[in-house]
């Protein structure tokens, strides 16, 4: 025969106990534990009757449970599980969480592992590596070259650091002076030429004052005439402006019968200007050119302090 009995507290919780005959006269008592609300602790044997728990240490608690999904916030209460150490019997598995105690990682792919050595030991051939593409630079607007090619050259500015040189053209080599940053610095090689087709006009072949305190040594110079017509002679005068009184550092007569080629053409020159920061002119001082002979003027000089 089973028998319940209810028990009430003041605060309304009841406890009924339940006794159940198991035969033989034998009695086994359960209990039923409901609160104010009416709500039935479940008995906890099946899936259907589970018992819900709240993990707490007595403080803290209890730990948060999320749908999947759902982010974790910096306020949610977690279990603090300490992390497994894999161990091969033998060693363990460091922490990682300093140097004493890093963890070796060897990259690999599956099959080929990457070689590391000692510094200074040199790479060799049969060594596997990392394959890294290369990062291309930006600067949001323009991308570097990779320079494989013609058309994908990498334009290199040289400089100084603080000046960038200029290019060796014959406007920059014209414009230089004692404060310019160029490719040709003192003493390089600078190079004017003048040609001229023309009964009227001189060909002017010069070089612009070199800048303060400083001289042009002339090293080469060279005139050309090509005669379609009979030339009388030319007089050719490589002159420097020292302000108003031309000085002549070189003088020499050319001249052709039709249907020929004749030049003057000296190399191994040393003749330096008289006074600093002065212009060099070479042209045709005297006689007129035949309207239809083609005549050429070159100085090369170097510039000296």
């Amino acid at each position: 025969m089973a028998d319940n009995f209810s028990v009430t507290g003041n605060g309304g919780t009841s406890l009924t106990i339940a006794s159940k005959d198991l035969g033989g006269g034998v009695q086994a008592a359960k209990h039923v534990i409901v609160d104010t609300s009416g709500n039935t602790m479940p008995a906890g044997d099946t899936n259907a009757h589970e018992v819900f728990v709240g993990l707490a240490d007595g403080s803290h608690g209890p730990v948060a449970c999320k749908a999947s999904g759902t982010r974790a916030a910096t306020t949610d209460v977690a279990l603090v599980v300490r992390p497994l150490m894999p161990t091969n019997g033998t060693q363990d598995l460091p922490s990682g969480d300093a140097a004493a105690r890093s963890i070796y990682v060897t990259p690999n792919d599956g099959t080929n592992a990457v070689t590391v050595k000692a510094a200074s030991t040199a790479a060799a051939l049969t060594d596997t590596s990392l394959v890294v593409a290369p990062l291309p630079t930006s600067d949001g607007t323009h991308t570097t070259p990779v320079g494989d090619a013609q058309a994908r050259k990498i334009s290199v500015g040289p400089g100084d650091g603080t000046n960038a040189f200029l290019s060796a053209s014959l406007a920059n080599l014209q414009a230089y002076t004692g404060t310019n940053a160029q490719l040709v610095a003192e003493p390089g090689e600078l190079i004017a030429t003048a040609s001229i087709v023309t009964g009227t006009t001189t060909p002017d072949a010069q070089l612009a004052a070199p800048g303060s305190g400083k001289i042009y040594n002339v090293h080469t110079i060279s005139v050309s005439l090509a005669c379609t017509v009979d030339q009388v002679p030319l007089l050719f005068k490589l002159v420097q402006d020292a302000g108003g009184t031309p000085v002549t550092l070189w003088q020499g007569t050319l001249s052709g019968l039709a249907k020929t080629c004749s030049s003057i053409s000296l190399t191994g020159l040393s003749i330096p200007q008289t006074v600093a920061n002065k212009t060099l002119d070479l042209s045709v001082i005297t006689g007129t050119i035949a309207s239809t002979n083609y005549i050429t003027c070159t100085i090369g000089a170097s510039i000296c302090a």
